[in-house]
């Protein structure tokens, strides 16, 4: 009966506190951490003076190498590049350089003084080439020019409350296990399962958003096997259950946490708007028929939002390749 009650109490200890903690962080959230609701702005073209790659950027927090294709295909509609399939293999043709400024670097880095490459001989140079272009769009959103210095500062505080209930869910393992290789794992194992999560959730590949979640649960609920091997008490795998399930929630409170600004907000809607019009075909057919280049300005975009609707029309409607792309 003593041994139970020791259990209750510990439970009580180590759970309700962190309960306490997720529930503060929840409030923090809802008065500085959750986005202003703006109603999406229908519109036949996305926002003025963003490129693609931003668009990505904006609508996904993120830019990978799945971005390269639609943003060859914006360069080459503009006339910087013209794009020939041969086969299986792509080669792309310099025509002329950008001003802009990220087109610009990214063209001079992508041919370096060559005035054609195959594509298959550069993918290790195109995934180093995203990555620096992601850092530069980056720097152009820098975090104060995107978020509310009140809502960055509260991120701070939760990051803080996060970290003390952490070391709460490990404190008495420090106490109980006597084995500090086992005792380094269990800390650093969840971890790396928390990376693993947060790193996959910004895929654009739901395969891969998958595998990661399987990967991601499997290193976090791992210590429970090691430790119960170990340790002879039911009473703190609980206890660690509870606690990654609320560090968990807690987590994802926090990296919703910086709240927008109303100008980002605006543009998010806006290209939320772009998206939901041309994923209708009552809406772009007409202006296909109409203007033939309309559907070349949006094709690309059926990439970033995985719209397939766009790309079925070319046969649909039976649109001819256009002059920027020649197939051998």
């Amino acid at each position: 009966m003593g041994n139970k009650m020791v259990g209750m109490n510990e439970i009580l200890i180590y759970n309700i506190i962190p309960l306490i903690f997720l529930i503060i962080i929840y409030f923090i959230w809802k008065k500085y951490g959750e986005d202003e609701k703006v109603n999406s702005i229908t519109s036949k073209y996305p926002p003025n003076n963003l490129n693609i790659l931003q668009v990505s950027y904006l609508y996904t927090d993120d830019i990978n190498d799945e971005d390269f294709t639609p943003f060859m295909i914006q360069l080459a509609k503009e006339g910087y590049i013209k794009i020939i399939k041969d086969k299986k293999n792509y080669k792309i043709i310099k025509i002329k350089a950008p001003k802009e400024e990220i087109k610009s670097y990214f063209i001079k880095e992508l041919f370096k003084d060559k005035e054609e490459i195959d594509i298959k001989n550069f993918k290790n140079r195109i995934s180093k080439l995203m990555n620096i272009v992601k850092k530069k769009i980056e720097s152009k959103y820098e975090v104060e020019n995107v978020y509310e210095s009140k809502s960055l500062s509260k991120k701070s505080l939760t990051k803080f409350m996060i970290f003390i209930i952490y070391i709460m869910s490990i404190l008495k393992l420090l106490i109980d296990l006597k084995n500090i290789k086992l005792f380094l794992l269990c800390i650093i194992i969840p971890c790396i399962g928390i990376s693993i999560l947060f790193k996959n959730s910004k895929s654009k590949k739901l395969n891969i958003k998958i595998i990661g979640i399987i990967i991601s649960v499997i290193f976090i609920l791992l210590p429970i096997i090691l430790l119960e091997s170990k340790i002879d008490n039911f009473t703190y795998s609980f206890i660690y259950l509870i606690n990654i399930i609320l560090i968990d929630i807690m987590l994802i409170l926090n990296a919703l946490m910086p709240k927008k600004k109303t100008n980002i907000i605006k543009l998010k809607s806006k290209i939320e708007g772009f998206k939901n019009f041309i994923s209708n075909n009552d809406n772009i057919i007409p202006l296909i028929k109409e203007n033939i280049d309309y559907y070349y300005e949006i094709y690309p975009y059926s990439y970033i939002f995985k719209i397939d609707n766009i790309i079925k029309l070319k046969e649909t409607l039976d649109i001819k390749n256009p002059s920027w792309y020649e197939e051998k």
